[in-house]
């Protein structure tokens, strides 16, 4: 209607919502994209703008994890911007503050590991294993000195992961998040000549920043 001849209109933004899985956002995202443009709306920006996988798992390390992954999974779709639903402090889907106990769920932590990357500034060529719940992302800054790794297991299942980096780094600091750990520092990766492998937790992720 709007792309008609007769009533066409601006359409700055398209914002939609999703309470389904990673691999349904990513089909939503593409299908969005592909009629936007079908209809000329090429700069119109694809916006979900509210998502969350329920109250269900709301203060658990699954939805921490989910949550990890949907966001790196996300940055490598279409979708222009990414919004969590949300931040409300007494409220069923308030999924990062614990009103109880006056302090943070675990999923706080996704946004944090997600904001060193986005800091950084620059996103770089990361590739996963073949496996659906395993989803990585990394970043590098505009002077190439720093870098970082999210790795993140949204499996209920460990998970032993090797990758390698392109070049040789130094002052490697790792930092994971599961049922035990609140944004620790780790050690239990190994690293050999330039491929680091860590046995992942349970509904885990790990924040690797190191020099480059």
């Amino acid at each position: 209607y709007i792309s008609s001849s007769e009533h066409k209109s601006p359409l700055d933004f398209f914002s939609w919502h999703s309470y389904l899985t990673i691999d349904k956002n990513r089909e939503y995202a593409a299908y969005a994209r592909e009629q936007l443009d079908l209809y000329g709306f090429k700069d119109t920006l694809n916006i979900l703008n509210e998502w969350n996988m329920g109250p269900d798992i709301r203060g658990t390390v699954k939805d921490a994890s989910y949550i990890s992954g949907m966001i790196c999974a996300m940055q490598n779709t279409s979708l222009d911007m990414l919004m969590y639903y949300d931040a409300q402090v007494h409220a069923s889907y308030g999924g990062i503050f614990d009103p109880v106990h006056k302090t943070v769920f675990k999923s706080y932590y996704a946004f944090k590991a997600f904001n060193e990357l986005y800091v950084l500034g620059n996103q770089i060529d990361c590739t996963a294993p073949n496996d659906k719940d395993i989803i990585a992302l990394a970043a590098a800054s505009d002077d190439a000195k720093k870098g970082a790794v999210l790795l993140t297991n949204m499996s209920s299942e460990p998970k032993c992961i090797s990758f390698n980096m392109p070049c040789d780094v130094k002052g490697i600091v790792c930092i994971g998040v599961d049922k035990d750990l609140n944004y620790t520092p780790v050690e239990n990766y190994h690293i050999y000549a330039n491929e680091i492998t860590i046995k992942m937790t349970p509904n885990s992720f790990y924040l690797f920043n190191f020099e480059l």
